[in-house]
């Protein structure tokens, strides 16, 4: 298995080269060594797509590759202790209101927390974000899920502030992430696990579907997992997804109607 690092900031990478002893190809700007690679992204949507479409350029190995989004990150101070680390269990992305699931096949001791990917930097309190705050998961996984499945993308963020710091000079990064940096080492151990390589059932356009049923419904963790394990015999056996198609449109306002909803959704595809 291939483990693939992407940081948005040099210094969120720095720890993770000296520990790995990874070398930089200037040609190509990827750090590596045996499986162990790294790339720098940059900061914002619009520089962290150019970057990755210049990285899967020099990278083919898709097919036994995991990869790891790790970096600093804002949070609430009511969701998020300061200098902790989570793993991200859910993605919203503030201006297209897109929601991403990464499916964690493999289990970790890591407390999770759902992320909101924004524009810039939030210094103000009282805009009352849950959750953490980055500048790139939601891109990360929109593109990536063209080229390895979402049980092989994982989200680790360490939380830096509590939406109050203005300037990210102010934040020692470099510490941060050192200060995780053994946690993070048993966690690449714990995924290089070969059950993450036979899964790659369904195509973007499926995901796609069962994110908005996922999403429109409220369902539960739990119950994403199920919907997620019964599309994929579904699909083994008919070879499509159409009978998820006419729950598209429906809405859930309560446990009830989600429930009785995602039944439905059960008795028709189960057969």
């Amino acid at each position: 298995m291939n483990i693939l690092f992407l940081t948005a900031l040099k210094a969120e990478a720095k720890p993770i080269i000296s520990n790995y002893n990874l070398v930089k190809d200037d040609a190509s700007n990827i750090y590596s060594n045996e499986n162990i690679f790294l790339f720098i992204i940059g900061v914002g949507n619009n520089k962290v797509l150019e970057k990755l479409k210049s990285f899967v350029l020099n990278y083919d190995q898709w097919y036994k590759t995991t990869i790891i989004n790790i970096g600093i990150a804002g949070g609430n101070q009511f969701d998020a202790k300061l200098g902790e680390i989570y793993r991200v269990n859910s993605i919203v992305d503030k201006q297209s209101g897109k929601m991403y699931f990464p499916d964690m096949l493999i289990k970790s001791n890591f407390n999770e927390i759902e992320l909101t990917t924004v524009l810039k930097p939030i210094s103000d309190k009282q805009d009352e974000q849950r959750g953490l705050v980055d500048m790139e998961a939601s891109t990360i996984f929109e593109f990536m899920t063209d080229y390895l499945p979402p049980h092989r993308l994982c989200f680790l963020k360490i939380v830096s502030d509590h939406m109050d710091i203005s300037h990210i000079n102010n934040i020692k990064v470099n510490s941060l992430i050192k200060s995780q940096m053994n946690k993070v080492l048993l966690f690449v151990n714990e995924i290089n696990n070969p059950k993450l390589l036979d899964r790659y059932i369904l195509d973007q356009k499926e995901k796609q579907i069962i994110e908005k049923i996922t999403s429109n419904l409220r369902l539960t963790e739990t119950q994403k997992h199920q919907l997620l394990e019964l599309s994929e015999n579904h699909k083994k056996l008919f070879e499509n997804l159409n009978a998820l198609k006419v729950f598209l449109s429906d809405k859930s306002i309560s446990k009830k109607e989600r429930n009785e909803l995602f039944n439905a959704i059960r008795e028709q595809i189960s057969s």
